[in-house]
């Protein structure tokens, strides 16, 4: 076991730079995924909500939305982060009217396996959602 530990301590610095280069490099495979590997999906909305949930533990724990689209035709839908800029995840939640039709680009394959997440929505003809609108 000591050789093992003395063998990361001199050899530190490699698995340093490993480590950040799968970072760095992690970043543009995933805005390449986002951006060309989409689907457009035609869906009634039955329920939208956003709920803040602490994650970690301890003092360390932070708090962070979990948004939900609840679907006729294409199931549970997630939003992981606001989709236009300016506008918040609950607000967007709070502005999708139940049983309206939305078109909702999402990614094409399922997030953590068991949810499509939602990069964009628009109104059934194409245009884009009004959010935060009194309407």
């Amino acid at each position: 076991m000591k050789k093992v530990f003395s063998h990361l301590r001199e050899a530190w610095s490699f698995y340093f730079v490993g480590v950040v280069l799968l970072l760095v490099l992690m970043t543009p495979v995933k805005r390449y995924t986002d951006s060309h590997y989409t689907q457009e999906m035609t869906c009634t909305v039955k329920s939208a909500s956003t709920v803040w949930r602490m994650r970690g533990s301890g003092k360390a724990g932070v708090s962070s939305p979990d948004s939900s689209v609840v679907t006729e035709e294409c199931g549970t839908l997630m939003l992981y982060r606001p989709v236009l800029d300016g506008v918040g995840m609950e607000e967007t939640t709070d502005s999708l009217v139940v049983g309206k039709k939305y078109i909702f680009v999402v990614n094409k394959y399922l997030l953590y396996g068991n949810y499509h997440n939602i990069q964009d929505i628009k109104e059934a003809d194409g245009s884009p959602v009004n959010f935060g609108s009194s309407d």
